[in-house]
């Protein structure tokens, strides 16, 4: 089978529609970051569900990213909504990945917004902070080594994370973040 073969199966029509995915039906900016938020969401919770007798401890590696990278696209689709491209565009080369330190740029102009409770407000930065503190730059999960190949991970130290508890934080943070893209 050759290259332009697997391109013709790959984007083909297929009769079970279960199966065939479709880009495009976003219709503007909006419509693409909700995409990416749910789709990151989503499949972060499908592996959830899936991760039991034994493929919990693989499956961790991509559900960490997954949330993390949901967060990530969620401040920043925020960021979009509430200050405009110009200084999300800003606030992105600044901060790149780091979600600690771009939450820490905005979380006074977010609050000051009223967007959330106070109550609320603590719970989204207390994710941030737990997602900051295991993978600051959103690569520890998402590849094995760094530039340097060193590994990404501390083996030295054993990490247990209980992935229902993760499940229910991440869906509170869902719930108090659609706010801003419903």
């Amino acid at each position: 089978m050759n290259k332009t073969e697997i391109f013709d199966k790959i984007f083909s029509q297929n009769n079970d529609f279960n199966y065939m995915a479709l880009y495009g039906w976003q219709n503007d900016e909006e419509t693409v970051e909700y995409g990416y938020l749910k789709g990151y969401k989503e499949a972060g919770d499908n592996l959830v569900e899936i991760a039991h007798f034994g493929k919990q401890d693989t499956l961790i590696f991509p559900i960490m990213f997954l949330y993390r990278q949901y967060i990530e696209i969620s401040l920043k689709f925020i960021c979009t909504k509430e200050f405009g491209r110009i200084r999300t565009k800003q606030l992105i080369q600044k901060n790149s990945h780091y979600i600690n330190e771009l939450w820490g740029e905005i979380k006074d102009d977010i609050s000051s917004l009223g967007l959330f409770s106070s109550e609320d407000f603590e719970l989204i930065s207390q994710i941030i902070d737990f997602f900051a503190n295991i993978d600051d730059f959103s690569m520890k999960f998402r590849f094995p080594w760094d530039k340097n190949l060193n590994l990404s991970l501390n083996l030295q130290n054993e990490l247990r994370i209980n992935l229902e508890e993760l499940k229910k934080y991440i869906d509170e943070f869902d719930t108090i973040i659609s706010l801003t893209y419903l």
